[in-house]
């Protein structure tokens, strides 16, 4: 049970290891929660829109939010830090890290590039 918080919870992300989880709340917030005890770790604020999606980084120094706004942003795990904002132009379905935890990868298709007839779709690939 994860307890803590008021409104809605939108989403739950864990991390790969299952250690953690990530919850997006309707209060703009996004809370890191232990996952084995329940106990919230951390609260990331500074939100100025919804968020629709969460994903940690391999070794979980990492935290990508997706927002409504068409942003992504990065947070440090260790001091609730914003580490950069990212415009990407619309609003992603799917974040996720490599396991370098140096790219992110999105699902939003930037180019269609059409050859022969076939149309293939570039994606994002975020290097941060």
């Amino acid at each position: 049970t994860l307890e803590g918080y008021s409104g809605s919870v939108r989403l739950v992300a864990f991390s790969h290891d299952l250690t953690r989880l990530a919850s997006a709340l309707d209060d703009e917030t996004v809370k890191i929660w232990d996952a084995s005890s329940g106990e919230c770790l951390q609260t990331l604020e500074g939100y100025s829109d919804a968020v629709n999606l969460v994903a940690f980084s391999y070794d979980l120094t990492r935290l990508a939010s997706a927002l409504d706004d068409k942003t992504v942003k990065i947070w440090d795990t260790s001091s609730s830090e914003c580490l950069q904002t990212l415009n990407v132009g619309k609003v992603p379905s799917n974040i996720l890290f490599n396991t370098t935890g140096l790219y992110l990868h999105t699902n939003i298709s930037t180019i269609s590039v059409n050859l022969n007839g076939q149309v293939y779709n570039i994606y994002f690939l975020l290097y941060i």
